[in-house]
C-alpha cells in the first residue's frame, strides 16, 4: 500500500498543516516497502501521525504536557527504552555551507524547539555516509541539503532510512534555545 496516500488522508482529515519531505525511502531500508517522510507540524493536530507507529501515541502524549517548558534538563522515561526524552538547552550555529547531518536506523527523532525557532537541514543519505555509531545509533556527515525552520509548539520527526538531518542551526545568528527530542524505537511493539 502506498503510506504517501495514507500520509495525505490523515493530513487531510485532520486539518493538519504539515509540510513533509519530497524524498519517500522505505521505513525498513527496503525500497520495495511502504515509505514515510520527514514529518514538520504542530504538536497540536499530532494525532493525525500517530497511526505511524504504535509508540506515538505515548511520545505525543508527553509533547503534550502542560509543563514541558518547565521540565528541567535531563532524560525523562516514556515507555523504559523503547522510548525516552531528552531535554536540554543548547546553543544554535549560523547557518553554514556545509551542515553537519545525522542518520539513524533504530530510533525515530522527534525534534521540538520549546522557547524559540531552529532551522534543520534535511537531505538524502548519502551512500557514504560515514560509519555507523550502532552503540549511539548515529553515523554524521557534513553537506548541503534544504532547510526547515520549527518553532514552538511544532515538531519535526525524522525516520530511520528516510534521510538525514541537521538540526542545531539559526537562521538568525547564532543563540541558545531550549529544546525536546523524543526517541522512539522503531521496532517497538508498544
Amino acid at each position: 500500500m502506498d503510506m504517501s496516500f495514507l500520509f495525505v488522508l490523515a493530513a487531510t482529515a485532520c486539518a493538519c498543516t504539515v509540510r513533509a519531505d519530497e524524498r519517500r525511502v522505505s521505513l525498513s531500508g527496503d525500497p520495495t516497502k511502504p515509505v514515510l517522510p520527514h514529518v514538520i507540524g504542530r504538536i497540536a493536530n499530532a494525532a493525525c501521525f500517530e497511526g505511524l507507529h504504535p509508540g506515538l501515541a505515548k511520545a505525543f502524549e508527553f509533547l503534550r504536557r502542560p509543563d514541558l517548558k518547565d521540565l528541567k534538563p535531563g532524560r525523562y522515561p516514556i515507555d523504559g527504552t523503547n522510548c525516552f526524552a531528552n531535554v536540554f538547552e543548547t546553543n544554535l550555529s549560523p547557518l553554514a555551507d556545509d551542515l553537519a547531518f545525522e542518520v539513524h536506523h533504530a530510533f525515530i527523532d522527534i525534534q521540538v524547539p520549546l522557547t524559540g525557532s531552529e532551522t534543520i537541514g534535511l537531505v538524502e543519505t548519502p551512500p557514504d555516509s560515514g560509519p555507523f555509531d550502532t552503540v549511539n545509533d548515529c553515523a554524521l556527515f557534513r553537506g548541503k541539503g534544504r532547510l526547515a525552520e520549527v518553532g514552538p509548539g511544532e515538531f519535526a520527526m525524522f525516520f530511520p532510512y528516510a534521510g538525514a538531518h541537521a538540526p542545531g542551526y539559526s537562521s538568525t545568528g547564532a543563540r541558545s534555545i531550549r529544546k525536546v527530542v523524543v526517541k522512539l524505537r522503531l521496532d517497538n511493539d508498544v
